[in-house]
């Protein structure tokens, strides 16, 4: 849930098979447009699934960027023995 100072709180509700974001678009007090909101949150999900999964397989991050278009690249590292 993130809460708004009008009260219109924006949140998401599981449908079975993905996430929906619930608001009235009429009281959207958010710095980005819908879509713009959308795609960050997805850009977040991906990152923390990507840091996740390759935690498990015993890699590490190195380097983080954050490119001027929003891009994140990241640079992950693992040592056998």
């Amino acid at each position: 849930m993130i809460n708004q100072n009008n009260n219109y709180d924006v949140g998401f509700i599981w449908n079975g098979s993905e996430y929906q974001l619930v608001a009235d678009l009429q009281f959207w007090q958010q710095p980005w447009s819908v879509d713009l909101f959308l795609d960050k949150v997805t850009q977040r999900y991906a990152y923390n699934s990507i840091l996740e999964a390759t935690s498990k397989e015993g890699f590490k991050t190195v380097l983080e960027t954050t490119h001027e278009n929003g891009v994140l690249s990241l640079t992950l590292q693992r040592w056998n023995s």
